[in-house]
């Protein structure tokens, strides 16, 4: 069974490099498992764990409702961990949308 969930890939700049090489230089590297850089997205949704089949359907019934969506941007804002600062398991951001 794999954990679904609904995300949007984040294209990472310069600001969010240098966020995630400050957190890296800031928090114990033995205890953060620090995914590549591609993987970093947007959790919309969490649907839970789901096996064989439904994983197709779900991603391509997504890809054909986004698709055409288009680039935006967003402003980072404020900053946290899940668990806690001495054993964090997830770094997570805030978001606002861009005028740009």
């Amino acid at each position: 069974m794999k954990r679904i969930f609904i995300a949007l890939k984040v294209e990472a700049e310069e600001p969010l490099l240098a966020m995630i090489s400050s957190l890296k230089s800031g928090l114990n590297k033995d205890i953060v498992k620090w995914i590549n850089q591609d993987n970093i997205h947007i959790t919309l949704a969490f649907l839970g764990k789901y096996g064989g089949e439904n994983n197709k359907n779900i991603g391509l019934m997504l890809k054909e409702k986004c698709s055409g969506s288009g680039k935006f941007e967003l402003i980072l804002k404020g900053l946290g961990v899940f668990r806690n600062l001495s054993d964090p398991r997830i770094i997570w951001t805030g978001i606002e949308h861009s005028e740009n």
